[in-house]
Order: structure tokens, then sequence, then C-alpha cells
């Protein structure tokens, strides 16, 4: 199995710049920003978790932020009271479902200092790997209301803990942690505890070597670390225009395995849709709109199954087993088959789609044999052989249309309530795709 993992964390600065806005206003856009990033994992820290009037707003913006984002998956920890209020807390957002989670506060002399780690893990096609986000500790130096040097060993315990936690994991348990570790090694003050994680976790930074040319805030404390059979794809941490919070966020790509894959004929792949970061489904549900031509639904899916599996064929009229196994190139025609129904996916023009009325894309055909309007031609960016993380466009050969999906746009009935998917007679952001989980041969055998 190959994977493409898209891992964000960012400290959210409590949805309103820490106070200085009004509660809760940051997160529309802040939603905004991460689903435009299409992250399958994001750590959240800085985080409110409100109690309801008279005291609070009542939002638990972990939550809010899950329904804002369509990611659907949560889970969070209070870490500090806020009084009456309610709490501050650390959170994780995820496409794939979550397994339990635990917290680890932060000890200092046996107590709780609001402060510290929840660990998750989730499944990819039968390989588990555990999860941290968290929030460490800030040094208020030059504070006189703060004893810096009793904070300075407080947040240095908490990277202790931490690193200790994580270094005695088992060895072959993939792990990726990530968040504000409120240090960095260029700062004085900061480096011994920074230091202290970085050599005694057992993990890797994705932002090392360092400075990174794609880090644009590199005196800032957020940071991803990993271990497993990954390599670092991209990496960056950066502010977006217009930052709703005080802090930038960070996003990597981790590759399994290690040296990438290439997309081959006969392979069965996963496809993200670049701008929502949802992925390519069916399931047999057909369409019953005005117009339809009544075939089987095809959406993007919020969520991570079974239904989200394609196989990579040969165009309309070849064998199966056509050019198995080599390299899909920019300009090459293919079919890509539903393995969980055995139709193909297909459009047509004169059928609307059943909310934008846009083109119509379904599910057609019988074990696989379908017809010519099953054929979609495969436009790499850059040109080349179609790899894992390389955007594509799939523009239907029929009709010159792209294959096509955008947010916002769903039916109860007629997609599930999940996104719509098209066929768009332009070309815009919103025809990229790109796979973030494959197998060789139909599943049999491992990229």
């Amino acid at each position: 199995m190959a994977v493409l993992l898209r891992v964000m964390c960012w400290n959210i600065a409590e949805g309103n710049m820490t106070g200085s806005l009004e509660s809760n206003s940051m997160l529309p856009r802040l939603a905004d920003e991460i689903r435009a990033q299409a992250p399958d994992i994001v750590f959240l820290n800085e985080v409110r978790n409100e109690k309801g009037w008279p005291y609070g707003s009542g939002v638990n913006q972990v939550v809010r932020l899950s329904e804002l984002t369509g990611l659907p998956y949560r889970h969070w920890a209070n870490t500090n009271a806020l009084g009456l209020r309610g709490h501050k807390a650390v959170g994780i957002l995820s496409r794939f479902p979550l397994e339990a989670a635990v917290y680890h506060p932060v000890k200092w002399s046996g107590d709780d200092t609001g402060f510290g780690t929840l660990e998750s893990s989730f499944l990819v096609d039968g390989r588990r790997i555990h999860i941290f986000s968290t929030r460490f500790s800030p040094v208020h130096h030059g504070n006189p209301d703060f004893d810096w040097q009793q904070e300075l060993r407080e947040n240095t315990a908490g990277h202790q803990q931490a690193a200790a936690m994580t270094a005695g994991r088992d060895p072959n348990l993939p792990i990726i942690f990530g968040g504000d570790f409120n240090a960095w090694p260029e700062a004085e003050l900061h480096a011994p505890q920074y230091n202290h994680f970085r050599d005694h976790s057992g993990l890797i930074n994705t932002l090392t070597p360092h400075p990174h040319p794609n880090d644009e805030a590199p005196e800032t404390p957020d940071f991803i670390y990993f271990r497993g059979p990954y390599s670092v794809r991209m990496v960056s941490r950066r502010s977006p225009p217009n930052n709703p919070t005080d802090h930038p966020f960070v996003l990597t790509e981790l590759q399994s395995p290690q040296e990438g894959f290439t997309v081959a004929y006969g392979s069965s792949v996963k496809l993200r849709h670049s701008g929502s970061g949802r992925a390519l489904h069916s399931h047999p549900f057909n369409y019953g709109h005005a117009g339809t031509s009544g075939q089987q639904q095809v959406t993007a899916f919020e969520g991570y199954d079974d239904s989200d599996w394609w196989r990579i064929r040969g165009p309309h009229g070849t064998p199966n087993n056509y050019q198995s196994g080599a390299p899909v190139y920019h300009g090459q025609t293919i079919r890509l088959n539903h393995r969980a129904t055995g139709r193909n996916l297909h459009s047509h023009s004169g059928h609307p789609s059943p909310v934008t009325q846009q083109q119509e894309v379904s599910c057609f055909g019988t074990n696989g044999v379908g017809d010519g309007n099953d054929n979609w031609r495969v436009e790499v960016e850059g040109g080349g052989a179609w790899t894992g993380g390389k955007r594509v466009r799939l523009i239907h050969i029929g009709t010159n249309h792209a294959l096509h999906s955008h947010h916002g746009h769903a039916h109860p009935e007629w997609t599930r309530s999940q996104q719509e998917v098209t066929c768009y007679d332009g070309r815009d952001e919103n025809d990229w795709w790109s796979v973030f989980s494959a197998f060789a041969l139909d599943g049999k055998e491992p990229l």
C-alpha cells in the first residue's frame, strides 16, 4: 500500500485573536483556510470549549470547526479552566475514524499545569498510526507577574514528559506529533527544552534541515514531528493572507513508501479533491432529480471508506489487464472502475447535475463493461508520469468537460448529503485531484 497523508497544525488563538475580537468570530475564516489546505489530520491548540448562557457562548470550537470544514471525526481535551466560562482545550480533526483518545497533562510538582498533549490513533488501510496534538507551557520572561525561572522549569518538564512518552513506544509504531511547542531553537531562553524534545523523542522534525526553504516563519514555535515508513514530500510553515490568528500553520505531506509512488494501470487508488480534500466516491444509490440519467451517484465524500476505491484501467474496449503495471502518463486515456460496484466513472451531455445543473457525473456499466463515455484523459500538472501527490485534471473525452467539485453544494437525497461532483465546461482550481492512497494490481500487491 502507498499513502500520502496531509497533516496540519495550527494554534487558533481562541478563535478571536486571544480575546481581542468578538467570541468565535474567526472560526469561519479559520475553517476556510483549513479546507483550502485539504488536510487529512489537523492538530488544533489554544481552542475554547465554552459553557452556555449566561457564562459563555456554549461553542466547542473543535466541534464547530469539524462542522465547518467537513472533517467528520474529532477529539478534544480540556486543558485549563476559564472560570465559569468553560475551558481552553487541545483538539484533533480527522478525515479518518479516530480511535479512543487519551489526554496527557503536563505535570509540575505533581499537579496539572493547564497544558498537555492529546493522543489518538487511526487506521489507514490496515496500518495504525498514533497522533499527538500538543501545546506546551510558554515562558513568560520579562513579565514581572511571572516567576520566569519556574515557568522555564514547567515548560521544560512538558517537553521532557512528551519526549519520554514517544520514545517509550513500540519503535515499529508510526507516530505523528504536532502543535505549539512554545519554544524554538534560535531563542536562547527556549532552546534547552526544544533541544531536549528534539534529541530524546525519537521523532524527526518535518521542517529540518533548518532553515527549510518553505519555512516562512522560522522564529515561531509550531512544529510537526514524525517517525515511521515516511518521507516528507512537502512542508510549509507560513501565515496565510489576513491571518485570523497570531500563529502560522504548519502543513506537511508524509509519503509512504519513502521514495514515493507512481500510479500505474491495474492499480487501485483513492482520489482526493484538491480544493476540498474530499474523496471521489460512489455508492449504490441512483440519481432521481429532473433531467437525470438515473444512473449511480458519484460524490465527494468527507470521510474515508471502501467506496472510495477506483481501479485504473485502459480505454473502453481494452482488456482489464491492459498495460498492467505500466505507469500512467500525461495525455493518456483511462477508465476509472469503481471497485465496490463494478461500474465505471462516466459522464454524458444532456443530463444536468443535481445541484448546480452542470454536467452530471455517474457510474455506469456492468462488471466493468460500459461505453465510450467512460473514457477520461489524464492531464498531469507539469506533465510526465502521474505520481502520488501530483495534481491531475481528468477530462471527459466525449464532452471535453473536466471532473469537478466545489464546497457547499450537496443535496440530502441526490448526493446523500455529500459534496456534488460534476463535469465542468471551463477550467478552474476546482478541477484538480490527486492520489492519496493506492494499491498495485487491484490491491493484490503493495506499491
